[in-house]
C-alpha cells in the first residue's frame, strides 16, 4: 500500500491489523495503546468480514454467531469500542446497504483517489 500514493497513509494501519490488544498478534507483537486506532478498526472489520463470508470449506456465519465470537475476543484481541460499533452496524442491517457499491461512491473523500486508480 505504501507504493500507491492514495493509500500510503493507510500502510501502517494495514501492517498492524493482525496485532492483538493482549500482544499475542503478529507481526510486530504490539499491544494495547501501541496499536494504532485505525489498525484496531481494520482488525475488527477483517475478522467480521472473514466470519460473515462464505468460504469453499464453510458457509458464512450468521450475524449473531459472528457477534458472539467477536464479543468473546473483545478486550483481549479486539478493541471493545470497535466490537460495539460493529454490533450496531450488524444489528441495524447497515452492512447490507451498499455492499456491492464501491466505497468511493459512499465516501466523498475517496472519490478523487478512486478516479485516479481506475
Amino acid at each position: 500500500m505504501k507504493r500507491v500514493s492514495c493509500f500510503a497513509h493507510l500502510a501502517p494501519a494495514a501492517a498492524a491489523h493482525h496485532e492483538r490488544l493482549d500482544g499475542r498478534g503478529y507481526h510486530r507483537g504490539l499491544s494495547g495503546r501501541d496499536i494504532p486506532s485505525a489498525a484496531r478498526v481494520l482488525c475488527a472489520a477483517d475478522i467480521c468480514d472473514a466470519l460473515l463470508a462464505s468460504r469453499p470449506y464453510r458457509e458464512g456465519l450468521p450475524v449473531e454467531r459472528v457477534l458472539d465470537i467477536m464479543r468473546r475476543e473483545s478486550g483481549a484481541a479486539l478493541d471493545p469500542s470497535c466490537v460495539e460499533a460493529l454490533t450496531t452496524v450488524l444489528r441495524d442491517g447497515l452492512h447490507e446497504a451498499g455492499a456491492s457499491t464501491p466505497a468511493a461512491h459512499l465516501v466523498d473523500a475517496l472519490q478523487e483517489d478512486y478516479a485516479q486508480a481506475a
